[in-house]
């Protein structure tokens, strides 16, 4: 029989693995997300017609080489030169190989009669008194908790130079505009006909807005010298603005008295 003597401490644990169907589960979701990903984009290619569709394909195509091949590396390259620039460590740069290594010698033989005998070579050390080596020890201490500090902010304010890209890079400063167009496009706030959305106080009002006031607006009318509107399907009335889908009304309920 045979026994292993290895203490507990040194035996390697097993790692813990997952079953071998968990890559079938993974490429199975990798084959959804890439199917639903194309299902998105065929919808929408089909909504927003040939031309409209090619232009999109194209930018998406362009942002995404632009991304990988210039953006990217670009990004990766300035992090790592300041990360080395402030992470870098000045103790690796002086050599101490002279200091832990003793001097050659010969070793005693018949043939070297007339040698010195081997020296050893013997370091000095500079004796410190003990405030002195307070001192250091508080100064490099000080070192220390500077540098963290500086690498702190450093990294919150490449998180903060993150959270404002990603929050105010893709603004269009025309957003404000185009809610507000749409704003007095559908509610007609301060129109004296009934289709004042704000007045809206009944269910008759409330027919009347959307027959006389909302339904008017939701596609697009004649021009103005009263022609048809061809190639406009899908645009509101302003031809401009383009209906994704098909409008929904949403009905919020809320408690009574509370709009007095």
């Amino acid at each position: 029989m045979c026994y292993d003597d290895t203490p507990l401490s040194y035996r390697k644990k097993k790692k813990f693995t997952l079953p071998w169907w968990t890559v079938l589960l993974g490429w199975l979701l990798v084959v959804i997300c890439i199917a639903g990903s194309c299902f998105f984009l065929l919808m929408y290619g089909i909504m927003f017609g040939n031309s409209k569709a090619t232009k999109w394909v194209t930018s998406l195509v362009i942002s995404f080489f632009s991304d990988v091949l210039f953006l990217e590396p670009m990004k990766i390259f300035l992090t790592a030169i300041v990360m080395s620039a402030v992470c870098k460590s000045g103790d690796l740069e002086e050599d101490d190989a002279e200091e832990d290594e003793e001097e050659p010698f010969l070793e005693q033989d018949e043939a070297w009669l007339y040698d010195e005998a081997p020296r050893h070579r013997t370091l000095e050390h500079c004796k410190v008194d003990d405030e002195t080596l307070k001192e250091l020890r508080k100064t490099r201490q000080n070192e220390m908790e500077m540098w963290d500090i500086i690498k702190e902010i450093i990294s919150y304010s490449l998180f903060l130079w993150v959270f404002l890209v990603l929050s105010y890079s893709n603004r269009d400063p025309n957003a404000y505009y185009l809610q507000m167009h749409l704003h007095n496009s559908f509610i007609h706030e301060g129109n004296l006909d009934g289709t004042d959305f704000t007045k809206v106080t009944n269910a008759d009002r409330l027919w009347f807005y959307l027959e006389n006031g909302l339904m008017g607006d939701l596609r697009a009318d004649e021009h103005y010298n009263g022609k048809e509107p061809y190639g406009l399907k899908g645009f509101l009335n302003d031809q401009a603005n383009r209906i994704m889908g098909y409008a929904t009304i949403r009905q919020i309920r809320i408690k009574k008295n509370t709009c007095r």
